[in-house]
């Protein structure tokens, strides 16, 4: 991870993050309230299988900081309000709006209202430019929840068309229309870059053009339902020597203890870590209980020290390391998936010839691990999908490539006065329309704003984390990480290029020389949602 790589908002406090928790469990129709984003599984040869027999999009994983962002409305304020949620389910305050589509609107003026009960999945990262420029992105690879229809229970491609139609579009269009509103906004929102699975060269060959560090790939299921907990429908692939393990770092008779998280407050002894470098024995000696990354020394047969894991509050659970285990010990090379990839293709063209995609097997994951998509909403009956179908590689918007890329994002001086308070009996989840809509004024740092220090925002950091050490421990039990988009927490980015909802025929499938094509959902995966329901 970037060590410049900060937190852009206000971290909530009091019982106004409490609200927005129970607002997020709400729309996804789950009882608790811990972060909510799925989990993948570490890949080992029997998911070479899955990859031959079903339809898998792929992209690369990098360094940064899974998010979510959820969009909501403060009725007290009658202001719209934007909140990234890091995986320890903190929420961060941060000055974006996203406009909604014309037609979702009310007033029918374009940029006069925004997006609320929305829940986008991504990754936070910050591009070195080629100039050095620092650039701050929020990749978006999932979508959750749009304008307040619950969409986990569709397929990935179709949540993705829900990005694409109902938010990236409307931005980038405000983006090039009002330049005002886009200079204020503290940081990029872009699609994560996908492509079928069976362009998997093409993404391991882009990986050394990227702008910030990458380890590894993720292979999402195109045709599976969003998992809240582990989901065996996201693969993450690292190279062997690169999976690593998060320990809680114990230091016992000028020894370095390496433990593993067992549930609730406990770890246990589960090796000895070895420094032969005083420098970093000195920095060790003093972060007693802090948590670190390593990874597996093959030559010495032994755990090396990576990095601290300033963002965890546990290492990695025993049945999380028995898995990496295996997945070191039964690992697939680069070489092997791109030998693979040929056979990918070739079957992916025979399901879409025939119109069959085979189902994903089922998951015994425990009630907390897979959590049950929501009833079919009756509004939805209309929805069509349509089958898999192939898209030409985007052009890239230079309107928005270059928005607001113009230095690093800074901490804005207006956040510690852009703020909110939790009144008393504040709705669950407000309609999108249920008290008349903000203007795009509320953008303006004149305008009246409660102050912070009263209601819920703070600009510290360090203020203690919710406990959720027992729904941790299920997660970890069966088989995932707890709220990261890959099971080692450090999932981020890759080169962010804007979708196109465009569509190409067959021999437009294939990669475009340097930036690799983009996957790209059909008209037909985006379900034509009634505005008028909100």
């Amino acid at each position: 991870m970037d060590p410049a790589l900060t937190m852009p908002g206000e971290r909530v406090l009091g019982p106004y993050l409490d609200i927005l928790r129970q607002q997020v469990a709400d729309l996804l129709h789950v009882r608790h309230k811990r972060f909510a984003g799925a989990q993948p599984v570490s890949f080992t040869k029997e998911h070479l299988d899955a990859l031959e027999s079903r339809n898998f999009f792929v992209c690369e994983k990098t360094d940064g900081l899974r998010m979510l962002l959820y969009t909501t409305f403060n009725e007290r304020l009658s202001k719209y309000e934007t909140f990234l949620i890091d995986r320890k389910n903190e929420f961060y305050f941060t000055k974006i709006l996203l406009p909604l589509p014309l037609e979702a609107t009310k007033s029918k003026r374009p940029f006069v209202e925004f997006h609320r009960c929305t829940l986008l999945d991504g990754e936070l990262i910050l591009d070195t430019e080629p100039n050095g420029q620092k650039v701050l992105r929020y990749l978006v690879f999932d979508c959750l929840v749009c304008i307040g229809k619950t969409v986990i229970d569709r397929p990935f491609r179709v949540r993705l068309g829900h990005f694409h139609k109902f938010v990236l579009e409307p931005l980038k269009e405000m983006v090039v229309t009002r330049k005002d509103l886009a200079a204020r906004i503290p940081f990029l929102i872009e699609a994560k870059e996908m492509q079928l699975s069976y362009h998997v060269k093409e993404i391991f060959d882009s990986i050394p053009f990227l702008k910030h560090k990458s380890d590894g790939l993720i292979f999402t299921n195109s045709e599976e339902p969003y998992t809240l907990g582990t989901d065996p429908n996201i693969l993450k692939w690292k190279p062997a020597d690169e999976n690593s393990v998060d320990f809680m770092l114990c230091i016992r008779n000028d020894q370095f203890e390496l433990h593993l998280w067992e549930g609730q407050d406990r770890h246990r002894f589960q090796a000895y870590l070895e420094v032969d470098n005083q420098q970093l024995r000195d920095l060790l000696s003093r972060s007693n209980g802090k948590i670190i990354e390593c990874n597996w020394d093959s030559e010495h047969q032994r755990w090396q020290y990576m990095r601290f894991r300033e963002d965890k509050n546990t290492g990695n659970h025993t049945d999380v390391y028995r898995k990496i285990l295996h997945s070191i010990q039964d690992g697939v090379t680069r070489e092997e998936l791109e030998a693979h990839a040929p056979i990918i293709k070739s079957n992916w063209k025979m399901r879409e010839a025939t119109g069959t995609v085979t189902p994903a097997p089922s998951y015994s994951g425990g009630s907390n691990g897979h959590a049950a998509a929501p009833m079919r909403d009756p509004a939805y009956s209309s929805f069509a999908s349509s089958s898999n179908g192939r898209s030409a590689a985007p052009v890239r918007d230079p309107a928005y490539s270059s928005f607001a890329s113009s230095s690093a994002p800074v901490r804005d001086p207006a956040y510690s006065s852009f703020a909110s308070s939790a009144p008393p009996g504040y709705p669950n989840v407000p309609g999108p329309f249920s008290s008349g809509y903000a203007d795009a004024h509320q953008y303006d740092d004149d305008s009246p704003h409660a102050d912070s220090s009263d209601h819920g925002y703070s600009r510290h950091h360090d203020a203690p984390h919710a406990d959720s050490s027992a729904f941790d421990q299920q997660q970890h039990q069966n088989g995932g990480e707890v709220g990261d988009h890959d099971d080692d927490d450090d999932d981020d980015d890759d080169l962010a290029r804007d979708l196109e909802d465009a569509l190409g025929d067959d021999e437009h499938d294939e990669p475009v020389a340097g930036n690799g094509a983009h996957r790209v959902p059909r008209d037909g995966d985006v379900e034509e949602l009634d505005y008028g329901e909100y």
